[in-house]
């Protein structure tokens, strides 16, 4: 006759208290959805100041980002009109990026500039061709035989 092995789980509690546990965990849940809203809308009110802000450090970075939208509604109008209402809705979120692009490439694009203009010398510089005579060292000279007679004793 085979022996038929059960497994139960119990964590010890009683109904009462997983049930409560569960109602304290939702409403956790419940609070901090209730909070990450309310920032939400705070940040809906700030908009205006925000759109200003990146108006004032760089509107081509505003300028890029409606045109890349208006490139993807063309391009395919249901997608690039989806793309363009989660941009909408999200406005406050897009423009903070926006905002932080814009300070990145006020922050770091000049120094690019800067490392791509003196790459770029519009002036050639003069030279003059001279011949040169380029002595073996010595030492290298015989590093290699060295070398060589090692090589060559593989093979005996």
């Amino acid at each position: 006759m085979g022996a038929f092995k059960t497994y139960h789980y119990s964590s010890g509690r009683t109904y009462g208290e997983r049930l409560l546990g569960g109602l304290m965990f939702l409403l956790l849940i419940a609070l901090l959805f209730y909070l990450f809203f309310q920032l939400f809308l705070l940040l809906w009110y700030a908009v205006p100041i925000l759109l200003i802000v990146l108006l004032i450090m760089d509107a081509r970075v505003l300028k890029a980002h409606l045109q890349t939208i208006g490139r993807q509604i063309a391009q395919q109008p249901v997608s690039g009109l989806l793309g363009a209402a989660i941009n909408l809705l999200g406005l406050p979120i897009v423009l903070i990026g926006l905002i932080l692009k814009s300070w990145i490439f006020k922050r770091f694009g000049r120094v690019a500039r800067e490392t791509a203009s003196i790459g770029q010398d519009p002036q050639f510089t003069p030279y003059e061709e001279i011949e040169s005579k380029t002595e073996e060292n010595p030492t290298r000279q015989r590093q290699a035989v060295a070398a060589d007679h090692r090589y060559d004793d593989l093979f005996e």
